[in-house]
């Protein structure tokens, strides 16, 4: 994978899709990323053809996968970008590894069969700071409003452009709630079972870039806090490609899913009730971490250090106050989650495959008293 870094990295594009020999390229793109930034000039400079498709609902769906995986087939396309949050890149991700295939979109999905390596040449161009797309080796699709994940090592691109000059347009409520989504990445990714040394070193990079740059980033949009923040977002995907994520994500995809709650404040809702509830440990404490209590409470307190706090009590409203001065809400009624019912669907929902990477094991009740505790 090559990785391009810096502000108007995007003028490199025609090069990098020439290196791919292409002749006809499927743009997948929000239609703000495209016309609010400079991508649409530099894809009109390109001598190839080229396709879009952007009319998707947000976050990946199956429906949108199938209509775009139909379109390359149809014109022909031999290579894929991906333009724009999240959600582009996903698409882009699976649309470049499926369409060759001859089975169903959903057999794969539903890992009724098994990926297999990609084959066609995959462009990755970030647009926002929050999901680190770009950087990890697994895409998110929506069934029935049920999320899966497809995980395979060439789902990473080809080549990630990350040009933080393409994040200026980006309103500062998005920029708020994506910024707040590599947040949580690079938080649960330091006490996740699954980290590493290298994992939590890219954590340690990204989260004091976050909490120096994220506030500067949505109310005064500056060069110097949007170039912070890409990289940040960078490094935050790059840690969760190795660790994968925990329960703040776990219980995010049914609030996006059945209430419309932006994903990464979905996870920043939860954050700081969780970031308590790791940090109380008892020699009975039930645990999914297998290197031990000892091992768990001295990441816990590297990473309540490395959020320049002296203990959890003081890092929850840490994140609290950085939520509300990005004027992001901090309990589920303000996101229109008000009652028990609602409650319950987000609960029932939550045990999907990421919840099991929370250092301390999660039951359905605590998930139900987290979730009403904040929800006022």
């Amino acid at each position: 994978m090559k990785e391009i870094f810096g502000w108007n990295e995007i003028k490199k594009l025609a090069q990098e899709i020439k290196r791919c020999d292409a002749k006809k390229v499927l743009l997948i793109n929000s239609k703000s990323a495209y016309y609010n930034t400079c991508a649409k000039e530099e894809f009109e400079k390109l001598q190839l053809p080229f396709v879009q498709f952007s009319g998707f609902k947000t976050n990946p769906h199956i429906e949108d996968i199938e209509r775009a995986v139909t379109i390359y087939r149809k014109a022909q396309c031999d290579i894929v970008v991906g333009l724009g949050g999240g959600t582009a890149m996903d698409i882009a991700k699976v649309v470049s590894m499926l369409a060759p295939l001859k089975h169903p979109v959903s057999d794969y999905v539903q890992k009724k069969r098994l990926l297999i390596n990609r084959t066609v040449p995959l462009i990755l161009i970030p647009t926002t700071a929050g999901t680190g797309s770009e950087a990890t080796h697994f895409a998110v699709v929506y069934i029935n409003k049920q999320k899966h994940s497809l995980a395979h090592t060439s789902l990473l691109p080809d080549v990630a452009i990350v040009d933080p000059s393409l994040t200026l347009s980006v309103p500062s409520y998005v920029t708020a709630c994506t910024g707040m989504d590599a947040l949580s990445h690079a938080i649960e990714s330091y006490w996740s079972v699954r980290a590493t040394k290298k994992s939590q070193y890219y954590c340690q990079q990204a989260i004091p870039l976050i909490l120096g740059h994220l506030q500067e980033a949505v109310n005064k949009n500056t060069k110097k806090a949007r170039v912070a923040m890409a990289k940040a977002s960078n490094l935050a995907g790059k840690a969760i490609n190795i660790s994968f994520t925990t329960a703040a994500h776990a219980m995010s995809y049914s609030m996006t899913s059945y209430f419309n709650v932006p994903h990464g404040l979905a996870c920043a809702l939860t954050l700081p009730s969780l970031l308590v509830f790791n940090t109380q440990l008892a020699e009975n404490s039930q645990l999914n971490e297998e290197r031990g209590i000892r091992y768990l409470k001295k990441t816990i307190n590297e990473l309540i250090k490395l959020l320049s706090c002296k203990n959890a009590k003081q890092a929850e409203d840490k994140l609290k106050s950085l939520m509300r001065d990005c004027n992001l809400p901090t309990t589920l009624h303000e996101t229109g989650i008000k009652t028990r019912n609602d409650i319950n669907i987000i609960a029932n929902n939550s045990f999907g495959e990421r919840i099991n990477n929370n250092p301390k094991v999660i039951t359905r009740a605590f998930v139900g008293d987290l979730l009403e505790s904040i929800r006022k």
